[in-house]
Formats: C-alpha cells, sequence, structure tokens
C-alpha cells in the first residue's frame, strides 16, 4: 500500500493530531501548528504500550518572528525531563532531544509563549523506533 493507511493503529497517518501514528516497527506523531499563548498548552500527548519501548527523537519549534519569549517541555509521567527556552525569539526555532520512552509511560509535550499573550504557532514532532 503506497502512500496510505494505517493497518496498526487506526490513525491519520498523513493527518496531524496529539496521539502516535504506527508503522511497522516506527512511530511517529505531528502536532502540526498549534496555537501557544501564555499558559502551558499541550503539543502531543500519549500512553506507550505496556508490551513496547520507544526509542525516539522529540523535536519542537516555533516559526513565531515577534521577539517572543517560548519555552517548551516533555514530560514522562508527570515528570520534567527536558525543557528549553528560547528567548526573544526572531526566527524559526528547533530543539531535539533523544529519548527512551519506557512501557506504561504517559508522555506530554507542552508549549508556552511567555513573551506575550496572543498564540503563536509551535510545532512537535516525534519520529522513534519501536521494541517489543
Amino acid at each position: 500500500m503506497l502512500g496510505g493507511g494505517n493497518p496498526i493503529s487506526g490513525n491519520n497517518p498523513a493527518g496531524t493530531g496529539s496521539t502516535l501514528n504506527y508503522v511497522g516497527d516506527h512511530v511517529y506523531a505531528h502536532s502540526g501548528a498549534v496555537a501557544v499563548n501564555n499558559s502551558d498548552v499541550t503539543l502531543i500527548e500519549f500512553d506507550v504500550a505496556a508490551n513496547q519501548y520507544i526509542v525516539a527523537k522529540i523535536t519542537v519549534g516555533s516559526k513565531a518572528g515577534t521577539a517572543d519569549d517560548l519555552s517548551y517541555s516533555v514530560f514522562v509521567d508527570g515528570e520534567l525531563v527536558y525543557g528549553a527556552y528560547d528567548a526573544l525569539v526572531n526566527m524559526n526555532t528547533q530543539n531535539a532531544l533523544n529519548i527512551l520512552l519506557p512501557p506504561q509511560s504517559k508522555i506530554r509535550v507542552e508549549g508556552r509563549n511567555l513573551g506575550s499573550a496572543s498564540g503563536r504557532e509551535m510545532e512537535c514532532v516525534i519520529v522513534g523506533r519501536v521494541y517489543a
């Protein structure tokens, strides 16, 4: 099957959203552009199955060119495991984290605009390999 269908997860592999998409033993998620203001906004959130772990790269960034201060946070089971802070963003930003996501863990990636109450577009992309 070329370019379509995801017989494993039932998610939309061509679309955006906050959950994982499985293709064989690989996994990915795209948040799409999410308007983030001066409160914590979830970009991606999902649970890792009990019978697997995931070796992943989580990339967060923004297209903001407004000199706002932006922050990104990655939580595993409610614990902050990675945080990035970009001050006075005037160009595209990108922060990446290589991480092992353990079985039965709850993953949440958040963004926050610390410089303005106006929504700024942030994105999150996760690409990884699943091991059972």
